[in-house]
């Protein structure tokens, strides 16, 4: 990673939160320069957190890493707040915990961030407990890859941690896997943008793309899915990211989502 890389956690105290930093906590244990900031939204200016709490979690977190960290705050609406808050931190990444869509919800926070956001989004599910990266996969539609900058994050990921990229593209139709030339394109591009940390290109089949994809994750036991939901030519409109919000939604593993 590169010198003083800021890293955003939304932060509540609820216990989701809290495990997004503990994953957070062991993600930067291999850059001691990199920069952790707690954002929190308070309901209003005269509603404050005591002061014991955000120190309580400060020396939590020093207790296991050595890397700065602080705070920072908004009033308001959450997400009003934490839009405030990006803008003022812009950070280089950004991790927030998330559970599961439940009964009467429509739509999960960290889905939202993670469409809106301008930096790459890790989502860590709120029962995720053991840190590993050494398997990412990395999910790739049809469509060629428009801009190879977007790979960027991934490669930053396999180089701190020496994992494998391997490249997952599910396809719902007959056809010869593997050898369109957009396929061809899209191999070549990424063999080369992802060095020695490429590992493969698997085609799989299935109709339903996201639980196609989750079933791979669980059966080769990856410990990182990644997504490129903006990997659109320059002409076109982008889409409103149906499959990065159901990943979002659902998954059981961390989650990179990059811009």
């Amino acid at each position: 990673m590169k010198d003083k890389f800021k890293i955003l956690v939304p932060f509540d105290f609820s216990r989701t939160s809290e495990n997004a930093l503990d994953y957070v906590c062991s993600f930067v244990k291999c850059n001691e320069a990199a920069e952790v900031v707690l954002g929190y939204v308070q309901p209003s200016p005269d509603i404050k957190v005591k002061q014991e709490m955000l120190t309580e979690v400060l020396n939590g977190f020093h207790k296991k890493s050595r890397n700065q960290i602080s705070w920072s705050f908004a009033a308001g609406k959450v997400k009003e707040g934490m839009e405030e808050i990006i803008r003022t931190v812009e950070p280089d990444l950004i991790f927030m915990g998330t559970s599961s869509l439940t009964e009467g919800r429509t739509e999960t926070r960290a889905a939202v961030l993670a469409l809106e956001a301008r930096c790459p989004v890790f989502i860590i599910p709120k029962d995720f407990r053991s840190f590993k990266l050494d398997r990412i996969a990395l999910m790739v539609g049809t469509d060629p890859i428009h801009d190879r900058t977007l790979l960027d994050g991934v490669l930053m990921v396999a180089r701190s941690f020496k994992a494998t990229v391997e490249v997952v593209t599910v396809k719902n139709g007959s056809g010869q896997f593997g050898y369109s030339q957009t396929d061809e394109a899209n191999e070549s591009m990424i063999s080369y943008y992802l060095e020695n940390f490429y590992s493969h290109h698997t085609f799989v089949e299935g109709k339903d793309l996201g639980n196609t994809l989750f079933s791979y994750v669980k059966r080769n036991k990856i410990d990182l899915m990644a997504i490129l939901p903006r990997n659109h030519a320059p002409e076109e409109v982008r889409s409103e990211g149906a499959l990065t919000r159901f990943l979002a939604e659902h998954t059981e593993t961390p989650l990179l989502v990059i811009d």
